[in-house]
Formats: C-alpha cells, structure tokens, sequence
C-alpha cells in the first residue's frame, strides 16, 4: 500500500513538472522570436516617413511576410491607439485599420505589462501573449501573439500516458514480487501455527518444515528443537508418573496430592478404601472439601500446619478415625 501511494505522489509530481517545464520551454521558444519581430516593428513605428516612403501598413507587412513558424498561429501589431497596424495572417487582412477589442491588449498597453494567457480556440488551446513595444520609456505599440500550445499538451497527454503505463507495469510486478515475499514468510508461520495446534493436543510428532537458512529458517528449527525438548520433557515426566503411581498403589497407607491451589490431582486407592470415595468424586476437588475441613481450615492453613490432624468419619453403629499428615 505504501509503495502504491509513493509511486502515485512521484507520478503527481513528475507530471506536474513536466507540465511547467514544457509550457515554459514553449513560451520562451515563442518570446524569443517576438523579440526579433518587436525590433523590427519598433523601428517601422518610430520612423519617419516621406511621401515617396511606403506607408506604415505596408512596411509592418514586409516585416511580418518574413516571419514564418510553425507554433506561432498569429503577430498582430497595434498601435498606441489600439488601432491593428498589420497581421501575419492573409485571412485576417480585413481588420487592418480596425481598433482591437480585445482585454488583453488594452490592458497591456496602458498597464505597460505583459499580458499572458491561455484560451479555448474550437476546443484547442491558444497561448495569447502581448507585449507592449516601448521606445524611450514610452509604448509606441504592442504585439499581440497567438501560438498554438495544443500540441505542448498532447505531449504532456502522451507522456502522462507512458508514465501511467510504467506504473500500471511496476505495480503488476510489485504486487507479484509482494505476493512471493509474503508466502516466503507466512508459509513457515502456517506451519508453526498447527504445529502449536498439535503439540497443544499432545502430538508432539510433527515437525514444521525449513524452507531456507534466513531468520525464519533459523525460527523454524529452534521451533522444531523446542518441540523436540518438550517431548522429551513430556516421556520424562510421564515415566515419573508412571513410577510415582506403581508406589503409590502398593503403599498401605493412604496418600493424596494436590496442586498449588489445593485441588487433588492424585490419590491412591488405599486413601479411597479409607474416605469411603470414588476417584471421579474426589479428583480436582479442593482437599479441604474431601476432608471434611472447609469450616476450620484454609488450603494455607493446611499447608503451614505441622502437627498431624484425626478426622472422625464414625457413625453410630462404628467409630471410625482417621489420622492425617500433611506436608
């Protein structure tokens, strides 16, 4: 998910420059040639003319004929008046000697600013630039510029597109390698999660597979050597048992253990004979209860006490008294 968000933060930003970067590159490529058009339309402005001289519209003409790029669709020159002077285009011959109506134009010339924008030309986009023409701090005229910067965006269009390929590719690729890297560990994690599943029941046979020598190569087999150290635990301490109880029922006397919360986890048949019980009713009973001693006694108390305690199960017909040690 990380990845995913970083590649498409490096996509927005890589599309962002490359879109400031081009557009920058068209406008000074434009700016450029205005600059070697403005000189000489500036010098047709200034100049004075004779009768036998051509008149300015024609002169502006000459200029702009030898003008010819493929970005610039336009160069209009107009006056200090707003009056269109000459046009690069032969169709639009027929608005020389017009006033120009457009914002842009008005603006820069009395603002003496540079006045840029984009706009929508039959759905394709226009750069329109215009440049006041100054002469000795005074504007004598401007050029108004249309470029077509259509094509600057289909670029950006076509590279966006490529880079959204790349993209589309990388992240097909990471999410394969992804997939890979994730089985490589949740494999042995599987494995080690039935192991402790079966080893929670008392199989302690399985054994969980190493698939390598890295950090979850080297989990697995100290899994499988803690595995290996509780059966032998669990063989040792049911052999114990198994010997603990043979004592237990050859002895005479009767003999109850419990666990750590006084419940009794064994007892032999010798102390059943004795208390008159089932083993189903005594096991995991507290030993106080079995007793007959929950009244006087806690399982600390028991415990702590060092004298020898006689417990009088008589009835009437038969005295019957026990002796209890516990230790």
């Amino acid at each position: 998910m990380l990845i995913i968000v970083a590649m498409q933060i490096i996509g927005l930003y890589f599309a962002r420059e490359l879109e400031t970067t081009l557009k920058a590159n068209f406008t000074n490529s434009v700016v450029d040639r205005m600059n070697l058009v403005e000189f000489s339309v500036r010098e047709e402005l200034i100049k004075d003319r004779s009768p036998d001289d051509p008149t300015i519209e024609q002169s502006l003409r000459a200029v702009l004929s030898g003008f010819n790029s493929e970005d610039i669709n336009e160069i209009r020159v107009i006056d200090s008046k707003y009056r269109i002077r000459a046009t690069s285009v032969l169709d639009n011959q027929s608005l020389v000697g017009q006033r120009s109506m457009e914002d842009s134009v008005r603006r820069s010339i009395s603002s003496e600013s540079i006045s840029d924008m984009i706009n929508l030309d039959m759905g394709k986009r226009v750069m329109v630039r215009v440049t006041p023409i100054m002469n000795n701090k005074e504007v004598v005229g401007a050029l108004y510029v249309t470029a077509n910067i259509e094509k600057v965006f289909k670029q950006i269009d076509e590279i966006n597109q490529i880079l959204a390929g790349g993209v589309a590719v990388s992240l097909t690729i990471t999410i394969i390698v992804g997939i890979f890297i994730a089985q490589t560990f949740t494999r042995p994690i599987s494995d080690m999660r039935r192991q402790a599943q079966a080893m929670a029941q008392g199989n302690f046979s399985r054994k969980v597979h190493v698939y390598g020598n890295d950090e979850m190569g080297q989990l697995a087999i100290a899994f499988n050597h803690l595995t290996n150290q509780l059966q032998e635990s669990q063989s040792t301490t049911e052999s114990e048992q198994r010997k603990l109880a043979s004592v237990l029922e050859n002895m005479t006397d009767g003999v109850i253990s419990t666990d750590r919360k006084g419940r009794v986890s064994l007892i032999n048949d010798s102390a059943l004979l004795m208390l008159r019980m089932t083993r189903d009713l005594v096991l995991n009973r507290p030993i106080a209860t079995i007793l007959g001693l929950e009244q006087d006694y806690t399982f600390e108390d028991l415990i702590q006490m060092k004298d020898s305690i006689a417990l009088d199960f008589s009835t009437e017909k038969t005295p019957y008294i026990l002796r209890q040690h516990f230790q």
